[in-house]
């Protein structure tokens, strides 16, 4: 358990103050603490930490604490900790800034959740590599939609999904092709990322197939893909539904009763 750990680290700070390794392991866990006091302390060990390395392993622990931070924000996205994934995240870019692969998961998150503002302004700052790899042409797809350039998103998103098919890709796929207000192509990208992504299929996925059945008056399926969402995480639907048009959910569960009352039963 995370406290547990926290606990054995201070006994063994005590002993060696200044371990560099110790120092960066207590200021990965504290870091992410809920306490912003804790939060702030933790700042200070990794300055010490770094002080204490030389420096010519420096590039190497840098990335050393930037994966162990990584890896922190995939574990708790996984346990649907989402705030905490996010912190996680934004921890690894201040230690590493560059940090591709991070800058992907952090921007998907933020644009998923529809945190549109927090989302460009990361794509915005960030540098994006050149290579044609998914990652790099993910982040500039993502940048090419929000200024506008959405046929060329489009062209970055083919890319990367010849490259690489993912779930995340085609979600954002489907948002530049409901941008240009062609919802038929927009249900196919949603239909692929749910297919790539099987089992792992996020509820975010399921919640904006809800919105786009309802947008298109295919109300029976939009009460079965809400209810999926649901089912894989209650909490973060009803945070979805209240970002997006929760009248609109509710018109849509009621029409679909109306047209199969047994689709209730549904899981």
């Amino acid at each position: 358990r995370g406290e547990d750990t926290q606990a054995v680290i201070e006994d063994a700070l005590e002993a060696f103050p200044d371990d560099a390794v110790l120092l960066a392991q207590s200021y990965i866990l504290e870091s992410v603490s809920p306490d912003s006091a804790i939060r702030a302390h933790s700042r200070q060990k990794l300055d010490r930490a770094i002080k204490y390395i030389p420096r010519e392993e420096l590039k190497n622990y840098i990335e050393l604490v930037a994966m162990s931070y990584h890896n922190m924000g995939v574990g708790l996205y996984k346990k649907n900790d989402i705030e905490g994934a996010i912190q996680a995240y934004q921890r690894t870019l201040e230690v590493a800034p560059e940090r591709l692969n991070t800058l992907k998961q952090l921007a998907t998150l933020l644009f998923v959740l529809r945190y549109l503002e927090e989302t460009q302004a990361l794509v915005s700052a960030s540098p994006h590599a050149a290579a044609d790899a998914p990652s790099p042409l993910y982040l500039r797809a993502l940048k090419a939609s929000f200024e506008g350039r959405i046929d060329e998103a489009i062209v970055f998103c083919r890319q990367a999904l010849d490259l690489d098919p993912s779930e995340e890709i085609f979600y954002l796929l489907n948002h530049c092709y409901e941008k240009k207000g062609q919802l038929d192509k927009a249900l196919e990208a949603l239909h692929q990322a749910v297919l790539i992504a099987g089992d792992q299929v996020s509820y975010r996925t399921y919640f904006q197939l809800g919105t786009l059945y309802h947008r298109t008056g295919q109300f029976d399926q939009a009460v079965i893909a809400y209810r999926h969402s649901i089912r894989l995480h209650s909490q973060e639907a009803v945070k979805l539904y209240k970002k997006n048009d929760i009248e609109g959910a509710i018109q849509a569960y009621q029409k679909a009763l109306e047209v199969a009352p047994d689709q209730s039963k549904m899981p």
